[in-house]
């Protein structure tokens, strides 16, 4: 801390945060980014740097842009903070009253528990506004991976209820980060990164019916050019799985901001007197590329007490290969199959339940079919196991068919106005955990399952976006307490089977979020399989989580969400990295192809171990019809590189592939192809020819070549033809 400035100075995972917390305002943070040292001077000359001028026309004072912008301090932008009383907003000048900041040995958070985070520095500032009778708090922490987190509560200390229309903390920017960075998509095609100009203004992305297909992952800015390997980036996420509130806003005055807190409805949240309501968290990462910003947030979310902490087990889900169409024989025979090509997990989809013979009837009663299984699900599950194999169960336990027994009996149960329903989608309604007796249903009706079947994983999907919100039976907009439930709901059960798995399924790729990656193992990154389609989707999604979260399955050879056909090498490389998994009905597959497929599946549980635990990276080619997808190890021992050609390029070879990430003085040996378990898994340099992956191989393509770390990261080696919607793998050992 620096007296004279009532600075603190918080560092941690090479990323300095300095706040000053002068007792008339609400704290601000001055500056976060790479770290500037632990001398005083240079925090006093931090912040003396950043202090603007006094434009003509505004107030008297150097505008002041706190954890919580307010119009009291000047601020005419987007406000961080807006409360109410009697329906009408109240003005808010708060003043910060007591600061405590620390070190990871001292940190007043817990490790243990959904919320448990590894914290390498924090502070936290008590503020309150007599006048408008509340109080509050704002914490900040830099984790050890160098992630910046912050975070307000607000309690009301006065007799009249006290509405919270917005608490949404905000960081600064460096205004040199001309360009916008978010995220768009739909339903099979989520997570697209964009950028475009940071023009005066304010650039909100909100995401509305909790989580959706649109919803931008990461919002944030970056220097002009900026791409996976160089330029400054920064961009925030906000922890949350119910609606956001998020926006980059440019001022006239020189200030770049980002937001990011919960989006809530009028009266959503009342608090009475004593009551506390708080955002939720926003993270920020920085770095020089998208690559180094992301290897922050990875780090941070392997330290998530949810994190999975054993290798990820090749996962086959019987949805494309059977639909509806569920048989004991069936199914016994894809399980068969599946346990020869290497599967270690087996997952039954939706159609297992109740009336549930298509998407129109029958979800919500969470009850074994006697039509479909008489001897319930004990027999395939026991086969599974059997097998060697662990068992997976499809759930979408916040939804419901207005064609079920529980809507039947429950109306009151269904999220909507009184007296309608809501627009159908999927041909479902939404179930209102906040409801009474909701969560309680679903938590015996899935534990009771757990428990009989035997159920080692849980597939939960969540199909539609939330319209119409509202609660019934209390009134009121519902998405806040909806999510909180849900948080519950999960943890509960995590609490009474700590060994189970959960995957977080949203009609694909719809819920990605760190609030809900507290209580799950996995994300199913999109619905849509063509590795062509994918290699957009696992990118955007990558910039968040880590490899091992991220579900990717090899696909039936012709897709059917695009109806592409691609070759099976193709299929196997694009989901070697992440969280691999099977989605084709391999009674269908020829035995060539089963061997094939099974060749690489070994080969993947041996670069899991590196992909799992160690660095995404990129190689930056001059042709983008050519990328390169690395995974580099941890020490630096190992890594893999997927070389993907998307379509034809404008010359031919390509050109020179770099391969980054590796230790640049140390010495390494390129290869191709790569021998795993006994099984090829490259491609053999004679393997060219009409309709191949080869058109051509360079001079080292058959016996390897060796140079340093540094040389194939800034120079690189020539790379093979690749024919269009193919794919290579690369293996670098360290010598």
């Amino acid at each position: 801390m620096s007296t004279r400035t009532q600075a603190w100075h918080l560092r941690a995972g090479g990323t300095s945060l300095i706040v000053d917390t002068i007792g008339q305002f609400c704290p601000r943070v001055s500056y976060w980014g790479p770290e500037v040292g632990d001398d005083p001077a240079v925090v006093e000359a931090v912040l003396e740097s950043q202090g603007l001028s006094v434009p003509s026309g505004t107030c008297d004072i150097p505008l002041r842009v706190g954890v919580l912008p307010e119009e009291s301090a000047g601020w005419l932008g987007e406000p961080g903070i807006m409360l109410t009383r009697g329906g009408r907003l109240i003005p808010v000048k708060l003043h910060t009253t007591r600061v405590e900041s620390g070190g990871a040995d001292d940190s007043p958070w817990p490790l243990d528990g959904p919320e448990g985070q590894q914290v390498g520095a924090w502070l936290w500032a008590d503020v309150t506004d007599a006048t408008a009778k509340i109080e509050g708090r704002i914490e900040i922490q830099v984790t050890p991976s160098g992630i910046v987190r912050q975070r307000a509560h607000i309690r009301n200390s006065g007799d009249e209820p006290l509405g919270v229309a917005r608490l949404v903390p905000t960081l600064p920017l460096p205004t040199t980060l001309t360009q916008i960075v978010d995220q768009a998509g739909r339903h099979l095609r989520e997570r697209q990164t964009q950028m475009h100009e940071a023009t005066i203004g304010v650039h909100h992305r909100p995401t509305r019916g909790a989580r959706n297909h649109n919803a931008s992952t990461i919002l944030g800015a970056a220097v002009a050019g900026a791409n996976a390997r160089q330029g400054r980036v920064a961009y925030g996420h906000v922890e949350w799985s119910g609606n956001v509130d998020q926006w980059v806003e440019r001022t006239p005055f020189g200030h770049l901001v980002l937001a990011g807190g919960e989006l809530l409805m009028p009266g959503e949240i009342e608090l009475a007197r004593g009551e506390t309501y708080s955002s939720p968290w926003l993270s920020a990462t920085w770095g020089d590329g998208f690559d180094a910003a992301s290897a922050k947030f990875h780090s941070y979310v392997r330290g998530f007490t949810a994190h999975p902490s054993r290798p990820r087990p090749v996962t086959l889900n019987a949805w494309e290969a059977v639909y509806f169409a569920q048989t004991f024989e069936g199914l016994s025979e894809l399980a068969r199959l599946a346990a020869e090509v290497g599967v270690e997990r087996f997952v039954l989809d939706d159609g297992w339940f109740g009336s549930r013979r298509d998407d129109r009837s029958g979800l919500g009663d969470w009850q074994v079919s006697e039509d479909v299984w008489p001897d319930g699900l004990q027999p395939l599950a026991r086969m599974v196991h059997d097998l060697g194999m662990e068992f997976g169960l499809w759930f979408e336990p916040e939804m419901l068919n207005m064609d079920s027994e529980i809507a039947r009996a429950h109306p009151e149960w269904i999220m909507g106005p009184r007296d309608r329903e809501p627009l159908e989608s999927r041909h479902q309604q939404v179930l209102n955990l906040t409801a009474p007796g909701v969560v309680d249903y679903l938590e015996d009706a899935i534990s009771r399952l757990v428990s009989e079947v035997g159920i080692d994983y849980i597939k939960w999907d969540y199909n539609r976006d939330l319209l119409e919100a509202y609660d019934r039976i209390g009134g009121g907009y519902a998405v806040h307490g909806q999510t909180v439930a849900l948080y519950a709901l999960l943890d509960r059960l995590h609490e009474r089977f700590p060994d189970l798995e959960i995957e977080s399924c949203a009609g694909g790729g719809g819920r990605v979020d760190l609030g809900i990656m507290r209580r799950a193992q996995r994300i199913w990154g999109s619905d849509c399989i063509d590795p062509l389609e994918r290699q957009i989707i696992q990118a955007g999604t990558s910039l968040l989580l880590p490899a091992e979260l991220i579900g990717s399955h090899i696909a039936s050879p012709t897709s059917h969400t695009t109806g592409r056909t691609q070759n099976l090498q193709f299929r196997c490389l694009n989901a070697q990295f992440y969280h691999l998994g099977i989605e084709w009905d391999l009674r269908r597959a020829s035995e060539v192809e089963r061997a094939e497929l099974a060749a690489w599946v070994a080969a993947h549980k041996n670069i899991r171990d590196v992909s799992h635990t160690g660095s995404l990276v990129t190689g930056l080619q001059p042709d983008d019809a050519t990328r390169v997808v690395g995974a580099v190890a941890e020490d630096g021992a190992q890594a893999y590189y997927v070389v993907i050609q998307t379509r034809t390029s404008a010359s031919r070879p390509a050109g020179i592939l770099t391969l980054p990430g590796l230790d640049p003085d140390g010495m390494y040996r390129i290869e191709a192809p790569i021998i795993a378990n006994n099984a090829v898994v490259g491609l053999p340099p004679d393997h060219g020819g009409h309709g191949s992956t080869l058109a051509g191989a360079p001079a080292w393509w058959a016996s390897g070549v060796i140079a340093s770390g540094a040389f194939l990261a800034e120079v690189g080696v020539a790379g093979p033809i690749v024919n269009p919607e193919r794919a290579v793998l690369l293996r670098a050992t360290r010598l």
